[in-house]
């Protein structure tokens, strides 16, 4: 069972230990006073506890789940920048679903891989459905799963966010209300609704499908979320204070130069796409692969020119870096 909104919280835990927590990770992190380490690891608490809702709200907007990993992930940097901005730390699920929904919007008005689409995420089903030794078991299962992605698609978007919170953590209905910021009665009313439009296609297998549709794409799944953004925090931090130095450590210390996110991108596309030219060069000193290619086929030069980071292109240019 996938974690809920309260993370890796005891069952009874009450509410208010889970806010009394927030709050104490918040303010970690808004101490000028707290190392870097320390705020790095309140950082990540963060992250594993609101990964999963922040990538479901995204899909949901989205719908598509490899642009939804990375307006995650953007998303997740830019509150650790902003942190200081937010001034109740009780407020910070929303204040983070606000920051989700802004890089949701970016990616639709950028441009975005035309293969990043439900036709992406059909095939995605259809190679995991082939693994089965039944031939005609794993036609089946694809065939369901191509049926799945279709129907999610189809939905109205308010309603397709609240289905892929659902199945995708197995959240509770209040949980979902109090993460949107809306009554729990429109959860009811918007889950209620798109159950009967899928139901129409699906009929009494849509429960599983769904669930098993949706978990396979949850950030927590593995650690390659929060191992990219420990690199890109301690980038950002290191950048603005000049201590790069401490950055290189965490390359020297074992980091992947080359570890890719769910979507298969590496740190070099990331810091390609934010015209980070400093982090691109110091990944490339330690051996990045300039060539490396998403699950898409998009190469970090390829993430540079869909964000108009002329000076990062021109670098990987000289690099012999492939659009």
């Amino acid at each position: 069972m996938v974690n809920s909104l309260a993370g890796a919280a005891e069952p009874e835990e009450s509410g208010r230990g889970q806010s009394a927590e927030l709050r104490s990770l918040v303010a970690l992190l808004q101490s000028e006073g707290a190392s870097k380490v320390a705020r790095q690891d309140a950082f990540v608490r963060l992250v594993e506890w609101f990964q999963d809702g922040a990538f479901g709200y995204a899909y949901g907007v989205l719908g598509d789940p490899h642009l939804a990993q990375g307006a995650t992930q953007e998303a997740f940097a830019a509150a650790f920048r902003q942190i200081g901005a937010l001034r109740s730390p009780d407020a910070f699920p929303a204040w983070l679903r606000r920051i989700v929904r802004t890089h949701c919007l970016r990616l639709r008005r950028g441009e975005t891989p035309q293969a990043l689409s439900l036709d992406a995420l059909r095939a995605g089903c259809a190679a995991g459905a082939e693994g089965s030794g039944n031939p005609s078991e794993a036609a089946a299962a694809r065939e369901l799963r191509d049926a799945v992605a279709a129907a999610v698609g189809e939905l109205p978007r308010h309603e397709r966010v609240v289905v892929v919170l659902c199945y995708a953590g197995d959240w509770p209905q209040e949980e979902i209300a109090q993460f949107l910021g809306v009554p729990l009665t429109a959860v009811k009313k918007r889950l209620q609704s798109a159950r009967r439009r899928l139901e129409k296609r699906m009929l009494a297998m849509i429960d599983d499908a769904l669930t098993d549709h949706m978990s396979r794409y949850l950030p927590s799944r593995d650690e390659r979320l929060i191992e990219s953004l420990r690199f890109l925090t301690a980038f950002d931090a290191a950048s603005s204070e000049g201590e790069l130095p401490l950055v290189e450590q965490l390359l020297v210390d074992g980091l992947d130069v080359d570890t890719a996110d769910a979507s298969g991108r590496t740190l070099i596309s990331l810091a390609a796409q934010r015209g980070n030219v400093d982090a691109v060069e110091l990944l490339l000193r330690h051996g990045a692969d300039v060539n490396a290619r998403d699950a898409e086929g998009v190469t970090p030069r390829g993430w540079a020119e869909r964000a108009g980071q002329r000076a990062v292109v021109a670098l990987l240019r000289r690099r012999g870096a492939l659009p």
